[in-house]
């Protein structure tokens, strides 16, 4: 029997349970991979979604157990908690800029780390990842007095434009933006990266980021004093 009837609230946050994706479409299952990665790339989108967002938690769950978790925390804290090989706490910078109708943040090793691809050169606009050349060249521009070719910085920005001066409806899973004042926010985040640079020199790369002070890059001196090319470098 009915005892009592009345409102009772569940806990704050989002529960999301997938289940049969491919049931009525079983033609759709022959194309999975392995079930190691597809959980890898479920496990891209889940810090995709986190990343511009450090103050939820987000918890990951594969066949019952707790694959990640990501507790509240702040933009740096959420950075190197999606990205521990980043390493100590101490190396991450957070860096701010803004303009009359935008603001951003960067979240960045500095010169501390390298890499030889862009997988840690990552745009985010109002929340949402995007694929926008144009950011993604300035930060590069910020970082090219101090990068050899070839080598790319590891940096996430973290934008907010006025919604009245941007537009997601150019693409279908809105991965690209348009801005009303793209020249302005370029120059900016280029400007605010590199000033931060002029302050940030002398510091030393690690293992496997491609450290600064590593013969593969510049190359061993002989013992004539001339300059040896690592086989497969220019």
């Amino acid at each position: 029997k009915i005892i009592s009837l009345g409102a009772s609230p569940a806990n704050r946050g989002t529960s999301v349970e997938v289940t049969d994706l491919v049931y009525s479409l079983p033609a759709r299952k022959r194309f999975l991979k392995r079930a190691s990665a597809e959980t890898k790339m479920v496990q891209s989108t889940l810090l995709e979604k986190a990343l511009p967002f450090p103050r939820v938690g987000f918890r990951l769950f594969t066949d019952g157990q707790l694959k990640q978790f990501l507790p509240p925390t702040d933009r740096v804290g959420r950075v190197l908690a999606a990205f521990p090989d980043l390493g100590d706490r101490r190396l991450l910078h957070r860096v701010e800029g803004r303009g009359e109708t935008f603001h951003f943040e960067v979240v960045t090793p500095g010169l501390e780390m390298v890499r030889r691809d862009r997988k840690r050169l990552q745009i985010y606009v109002n929340g949402r990842r995007v694929w926008e050349y144009g950011l993604v060249q300035a930060i590069e521009y910020a970082f090219s007095d101090h990068l050899p070719g070839g080598l790319f910085p590891s940096a996430f920005v973290f934008l907010e434009v006025d919604p009245r001066e941007v537009d997601f409806n150019i693409h279908p899973a809105k991965r690209e933006v348009r801005f009303r004042s793209i020249k302005e926010i370029h120059g900016r985040l280029t400007h605010t990266v590199r000033e931060f640079l002029k302050h940030d020199l002398g510091k030393r790369g690690r293992e496997d980021q491609v450290p600064f002070s590593s013969p593969e890059l510049w190359g061993s001196t002989d013992h004539s004093g001339g300059a040896q090319s690592v086989a497969g470098t220019p």
